[in-house]
């Protein structure tokens, strides 16, 4: 048997719901930590039931990951940009349009040229604001318990990763191997199935 390296140290913590984790996520990467280095597992949601009643409850549960990625502001502020530039374009026509022109063809070219200018300026907005997101499959229930880990071996620094997790709102952050980190996961996910 394989002893586990003494290089496979992750701080982890348990925290419901996917604001808990983004917020642990933010924490994590304002206290410096790679987004490559953090991670979040939790057990998959089986909907079969099984007809053996007798299955042995130490029956390993699948886990499912979900790395962190960095994404721009750019889906945020398209539509933004673009309903601000809509409403531009109306107004422009409708304070100060040409009488001598029909008013439905120019509040339609307007609207459609703001639109698009308003679009063009939220993409361009966009690509400036990036921020760190965990992308989760929609789960069925929002109080399953995920864990984040982060890596603390890799970068030495053990305890600006507790303390980041700590005031991410986890109420017990434990450093262990990444085996004994799927096991934490395993554990909370049946205390919730065995509770609920």
């Amino acid at each position: 048997m394989q002893a586990p390296s003494p290089t496979d140290r992750l701080a982890c913590a348990i925290l419901p719901g996917e604001q808990a984790i983004q917020k642990a996520v933010a924490s994590l990467v304002e206290a410096g930590f790679a987004s490559e280095s953090i991670s979040v597992i939790w057990c998959a949601e089986t909907d079969e039931t099984d007809d053996d009643d007798d299955a042995a409850p130490e029956e390993v549960a699948e886990l499912d990951e979900a790395a962190v990625s960095l994404r721009t502001g750019i889906r945020r502020l398209l539509p933004i940009g673009g309903g601000l530039g809509a409403l531009g374009g109306a107004a422009l026509v409708w304070f100060s349009g040409d009488p001598t022109t029909p008013f439905v063809p120019q509040l339609i070219t307007s609207i459609a040229t703001g639109s698009f200018l308003g679009a063009m300026t939220g993409i361009v907005l966009g690509l400036g604001y990036w921020e760190h997101f965990v992308d989760l499959p929609a789960l069925e229930s929002p109080d399953l318990p995920l864990l984040v880990a982060v890596d603390v071996v890799a970068q030495g620094r053990e305890p600006e990763a507790c303390k980041a997790l700590s005031e991410a709102g986890a109420q017990a952050v434990k450093v262990c191997t990444r085996e004994e980190a799927e096991q934490f996961v395993r554990e909370a996910g049946r205390q919730r199935v065995t509770e609920g």
